[in-house]
Parts: C-alpha cells; structure tokens; sequence
C-alpha cells in the first residue's frame, strides 16, 4: 500500500485496526477515502470508522470476560458495586470504601485485601464486587474456594511440579482465595501458602475471605507457629483489613421467602445505593509503589503483639498511600437487582 501521511485520527484507526487483526480492512478503508468514495457530512471518515472499530473491541472484551468468569465459577460472577445493600446493619466498611478500591489502585499497588466476619454477613458478594471489577479492568485474576485450593496443591510433590506452580502463581495480578482460615492446614499445605506468600510479595495482590480473625489462624489453622508467623508478616500484616458485622443476609432472604410464600405478596424493592464517583487526585498520576527487595523483616507474632498486628497495615477507614488515576475502572460490568448473601 502507498505510504501516506497518516492524521491524528486515522493513526488511532490503524492502531485498533491492528489490535483486533483486521489491518486489511484498515488498508482498504485508506484506499475508499483516497478515491473519495467515503462521504458522511456528520462525522470524518476517522472518527466513523473509530466509533465502529471502538464497539466492535467493547463487544469482544466483554464476551471476553463474560466468558472468563463464567469459566472461573466465582460465586456471583454478576456481582456490582451499585446493588450492595447498605439497609441491613452492616458494618465495618462503607459505601465510599467500597467505590474507592473498586478502581482496582489497590491491586495496581500490589497490595493485599482481607475481609473479615461471620458467614452471612456479605464479605464473599463484597470481595466478588472488587474481584470482577478486576476482571473487567484487564487484571488476571486466579479464583477458588480455599479448600478446594488446598486441595488441589495436595498433590505437588516434585521439585519441578513446585517450581512450576509458584511461577504459575506470580503471573496472575490477582489471587483471591474465598473461606480461607477454616479447618486445618496439613504440613505440607501451610508450608506450599508460606512459600507461596513471599516469593508473591511485592508483586502480587491477596484478596481472602475469612469467617475467622488472625488468632484463630495463627492457633487453630497453621499447625505450625512459625510457618504462620511468616505467612502472616507476608499477607496480613500490610494488607488493607475489613471486618465485617451485620446480621446474616442469607436468614433475610429466607425471611422475605417465606413470608412471600404465606401472602403471596412480592417483597418491595430493597433500597441500593448509588455508585459514587472514584476518588482521584489532582494531578490524576498512576499510583505505584516500590518493591523491597529481599524478604521484608520478620515480625514476632506472639501472644502479647497479635492485638498490635490487627491493626497494622493499611485500615478498613483509610485509603491507598498514592495517588489515583481518574475515570476509576472502564469495562462493563453487568447489573444485579440485590445482594446475595
């Protein structure tokens, strides 16, 4: 094709056009509007064809991650910021938080989330918000139920089975184990998640769910004190802390069933509130932070400092230490009615 002066826009057309390999078209556009037989009085030859290039990439990308969390099982794949219910006593975390880290800076920043309260209380439908957020922002994400998760690395033995999935672990932006902290941990178990913790530190972010507090982990769920201690250095003690209290959604929902059933009435609409508008900074500079390098220093958790590492790290009150890009997360996030327990 005939080298010629590309403009702003038709630049932007050959960059989708390469993007979603389909340079020929590019080419054959170029050629129409050369022998002018491309005329819209409304829009530029560019910018229609931008806007048609534009839908078509929007339309892929979300069959792209429609299908992904499909495939990923997570509990509510259709899970949404702006269909939490903030009408059942819950407490330990607000709207505003919530809209803040669903911006994904939090994961950008290679931090960690934990979120912590009894079952019921919504803390899975709260971590699916932000993990499908990221999803849609373009994060890759690995997802599962942390019993079926240690399930499955039950069976790595072998040095190059190790090697192969700690390399695995680091490529994902994202790892987010749901129900972690119950049971039991076995030898091998608790040491494949301490090794797992630091060779992801500072590279990759945590996202946990948990019916239980950092004692019962350190006393109940690694069987080993030191291999807990570290693991908790690496993964708790920096990461942004929500404990969540509320009465149970699940009980709620059985209570409006049942009470639909006897009066054959539909329940009215539960009130939702409305996404707020990210946080951003002035400037509206990407926030990032430095890797340590090395192993951070370890810290004693004993009895007498548990309660000193339960409030360490970033607060479920407080922001990311950084700046924040403006517009939050793009993407299409699809909407639910209510919250699911």
């Amino acid at each position: 094709m005939e080298q010629i002066e590309l403009s702003k826009n038709l630049a932007r057309v050959q960059e989708l056009a390469k993007a979603l390999r389909i340079t020929p078209l590019f080419e054959r556009l170029v050629d129409l509007k050369k022998e002018g037989l491309l005329v819209n009085p409304k829009f530029s030859f560019e910018e229609l064809v931008i806007d048609l290039l534009e839908n078509v990439k929007a339309s892929r990308e979300n069959k792209k991650v429609n299908t992904l969390l499909k495939t990923m099982d997570i509990h509510h794949p259709t899970a949404c910021i702006n269909s939490i219910r903030w009408d059942v006593g819950r407490t330990g975390i607000t709207s505003r938080e919530v809209t803040e880290y669903n911006t994904c800076d939090w994961i950008r920043a290679k931090q960690s989330m934990i979120f912590i309260g009894p079952t019921g209380a919504g803390k899975t439908y709260l971590a699916d918000c932000l993990a499908v957020s990221a999803i849609t922002a373009g994060f890759k994400v690995f997802y599962r139920r942390a019993p079926y998760f240690l399930a499955e690395i039950k069976d790595i033995t072998s040095a190059a089975q190790m090697r192969d999935f700690y390399k695995s672990m680091q490529s994902y932006d994202l790892i987010y184990l749901d129900d972690f902290g119950t049971g039991a941990l076995t030898e091998q178990n608790q040491a494949i998640l301490a090794e797992l913790a630091d060779k992801c530190f500072g590279k990759v972010s945590f996202l946990l769910t948990s019916q239980n507090d950092v004692k019962s982990w350190l006393n109940n769920y690694f069987i080993d004190a030191d291999i807990g201690e570290a693991f908790c250095d690496r993964i708790y003690k920096p990461a942004i802390k929500f404990h969540i209290n509320g009465p149970s959604l699940r009980e709620a929902q059985v209570k409006i069933t049942t009470q639909t059933t006897s009066t054959n009435e539909v329940p009215s609409e539960v009130p939702v509130v409305p996404s707020q508008s990210p946080i951003t900074s002035s400037e509206g500079t990407t926030c990032t932070t430095k890797r340590k390098r090395g192993r951070p220093r370890k810290t004693e958790l004993t009895t007498e400092n548990i309660e000193t590492l339960s409030g360490a790290g970033t607060s479920g009150t407080g922001g990311i230490d950084g700046t924040v890009p403006p517009g939050g997360t793009d993407g299409i996030v699809p909407k639910v009615p209510h919250e699911e327990a």
